[in-house]
């Protein structure tokens, strides 16, 4: 199934270049067995992936999950620094939950960090929640690392996040899943607007 993940995602992105649409990098989700396959490796899948559907790396974001990574970290760490020494920006998913967070960012080439929507629902009224994003939040500043909100549903999670200076976000607020023919449509629209629950309609970032 990952392996078809893979493969599916390139060939969408290659028709969306080919349709010269003009998009941010497309996130795959990658799992803990990816990571642990020896033949082929995950770097060597990707490589024969990229050069079949002529996509290049930096189009790409890989999401790994913390606990993916503590499962075997030496291996881990050799496959996530092939990955990134071809391009590919890599992302800690659910940021928060796992038991290692910062042992994660100090041995890993992450460049964005997803903070888990626990931590975001209702955090407008939730101090410990607040304070745990807050402290997110000021870690990445320093790492120089890049942070996203999941699970974003109401604009007061929203303006929150804004205020304490969070990247950026994702989650219901901004738009439900959509299929490949439906975002195109969005992405072609004057603006690019998404439809925003509350408020007015914002650029995609």
């Amino acid at each position: 199934i990952g392996t078809w993940v893979l493969e599916e995602a390139l060939r969408q992105v290659r028709l969306w270049h080919l349709r010269r649409m003009d998009f941010p990098r497309l996130a795959i989700n990658i799992s803990a067995l990816q990571l642990e396959q020896e033949e082929p490796s995950l770097s060597s899948q990707l490589a024969d992936a990229l050069r079949q559907h002529d996509v290049s790396a930096e189009a790409i974001e890989l999401e790994i999950t913390e606990t993916a990574l503590l499962n075997d970290p030496g291996r881990a760490g050799d496959q996530l620094r092939q990955l990134a020494d071809s391009g590919f920006s890599l992302a800690i998913d659910d940021f928060g939950t796992g038991f290692s967070s910062l042992g994660v960012l100090h041995r890993f080439p992450i460049r964005r960090l997803k903070i888990d929507r626990a931590f975001i629902t209702g955090i407008e009224r939730r101090e410990s929640s607040q304070a745990i994003v807050k402290s997110i939040l000021a870690m990445a500043r320093e790492l120089g690392l890049d942070t996203l909100a999941e699970g974003v549903e109401r604009p007061e999670e929203r303006q929150w996040l804004q205020q304490h200076g969070c990247d950026s976000f994702q989650g219901f607020l901004f738009s439900r899943p959509l299929s490949a023919e439906a975002f195109a449509t969005l992405l072609a629209a004057p603006g690019r607007n998404l439809p925003l629950a509350a408020g007015t309609p914002e650029p995609v970032a």
